[in-house]
C-alpha cells in the first residue's frame, strides 16, 4: 500500500481515479463499497492524503470548477437512491408550485444528477433527450450556478464541465432569496436559434426540472430577473449564445 500511494502521487488524475476505484475507495464520485475484510476507515486513512493532493473528489455542494470535469451519479430512474423522486406524475403535478424561500442546505449529487437529467438528459440510445425539441435540435445548454462555482451540464456524458470558479449567484439575485439558494439553473441557446424554438425548448427543460423538484420535495421558481450582460460574461459564454431563462432550486424553507 505505501508503494502504491507513492507511485499514485505521480499518476495523472485519470490513472489515480482508476487506482482508487480498484482499491474500492468510497469517493462520492464512484459510490463504491470498501474491499471485503477492510474497513472504510482503514482504507480512508491510507488514501486521504493521495486523494486530496490529486483528485480532490467532489463532496456534496463543495466541488470547485478548478477540479475539472465532474461525473454525476447515473440517473436514479427507480427512485431507489436516496428516495428522491418517487411521486407519481399526477402527484408531482399536484405538488408543482413556485417557491421563493429556500434553505441553504446543499443538494446531494445524486439529486442534482437526477434534476439535470430531467431537464436535459439523454434517455435513448440514439442520443435524444428527456424533453422534446423541434426538428431534434440539440443546441440548448444548461448551466449550474452554485456557491462554489458554475458548470455546464454535458447530458451525453452526464457530467459537469467547469465554467467559472466564483460564486455567480449575486448576478442572479435581483430577488434577494436567490443569493443564498443552493443552486440556479441557467438555460442558454444559440443566438441563431429561432426565438420561438429556443423558448419552447427552455420551457420544456424547466418544466421537466420543475416536475422532478415536485416529485423529490424540492422547491423551484423560474426567473427572468438577473444581470444578463454580467452573467453572460461571467459564465464565459460565446458571443453566439444567449441566456433564455433561469430556474432557482432548493429545499423549501417552510
Amino acid at each position: 500500500m505505501p508503494h502504491m500511494i507513492t507511485t499514485g502521487a505521480r499518476m495523472t488524475r485519470r490513472a489515480v481515479l482508476a487506482a482508487l476505484t480498484l482499491l474500492g475507495g468510497t469517493l462520492v464520485v464512484t459510490g463504491l463499497p470498501s474491499p471485503t475484510g477492510r474497513s472504510a476507515g482503514a482504507l480512508e486513512e491510507g488514501l486521504t492524503g493521495l486523494a486530496h493532493r490529486t483528485l480532490r473528489p467532489l463532496h456534496t455542494g463543495e466541488a470547485r470548477a478548478a477540479r475539472g470535469v465532474v461525473p454525476l451519479p447515473p440517473p436514479d430512474i427507480s427512485g431507489a437512491a436516496g428516495g428522491a423522486g418517487n411521486k407519481t406524475l399526477m402527484q408531482a403535478l399536484a405538488a408543482r408550485a413556485s417557491t421563493r424561500s429556500f434553505r441553504e442546505d446543499a443538494i446531494p449529487d445524486q439529486v442534482l444528477g437526477n434534476l439535470l437529467w430531467a431537464a436535459w438528459g439523454v434517455n435513448r440510445p440514439d442520443g435524444r433527450r428527456t424533453v422534446p425539441t423541434a426538428r431534434n435540435r440539440q443546441g440548448m445548454d444548461v448551466y449550474v450556478v452554485r456557491a462554489d462555482g458554475a458548470w455546464r451540464y454535458d447530458g451525453t456524458a452526464h457530467a459537469l464541465e467547469p465554467a467559472a470558479d466564483d460564486d455567480l449567484r449575486p448576478l442572479l439575485a435581483r430577488q434577494s432569496f436567490v443569493a443564498t439558494a443552493p443552486l440556479t439553473l441557467v438555460y442558454t441557446a444559440s443566438a441563431a436559434e429561432d426565438p420561438v424554438y429556443a423558448a419552447m425548448h427552455a420551457g420544456s427543460m424547466y418544466q421537466g426540472a420543475g416536475l422532478f423538484c415536485a416529485s423529490a420535495g424540492l422547491g423551484n421558481v423560474v426567473r427572468a430577473s438577473y444581470d444578463e450582460t454580467a452573467l453572460h460574461a461571467a459564465l464565459r459564454l460565446p458571443a453566439d449564445r444567449r441566456i433564455i431563462i433561469s430556474q432557482t432550486v432548493g429545499w423549501p424553507r417552510n
